[in-house]
């Protein structure tokens, strides 16, 4: 190997390198899918005062699954109990009628129930 060809080779070892680092665009938009989903649930539980059964999670969450692509591995606890935090927050500080948790029970209707 030459001199000239060095930098170029130190390039694409970092581009490969921080490539590898970052999960991909695709699994970003699953994770924030899922995140939004789990959100829909929460607040429509939270506002609806529904009492969902074990069997309407499963369902719910094939749903979710087929709708992201199966692309939440190790990260769906972390991102469900983020969600189901952020979801009560929002219905703590803002109420059912805030326009996001109407947007949320809007998504629970179309995609989910």
């Amino acid at each position: 190997m030459n001199a000239a060809t060095l930098p170029g080779l130190m390039l694409a070892i970092s581009v490969f390198a921080l490539g590898a680092a970052r999960p991909s665009v695709a699994s970003e938009d699953a994770e924030a899918s899922f995140t939004r989903y789990q959100q829909a649930i929460e607040v429509t539980k939270q506002c609806l005062q529904i009492g969902f059964s074990d069997g309407e999670y499963e369902r719910m969450g094939e749903i979710i699954n087929e709708k992201v692509g199966h692309k939440v591995g190790a990260k769906r606890l972390s991102l469900l109990l983020a969600a189901q935090k952020d979801a009560r927050n929002l219905v703590e500080s803002e109420g059912c009628d805030s326009s996001q948790a109407q947007e949320l029970i809007k998504i629970y209707d179309a995609e989910l129930k």
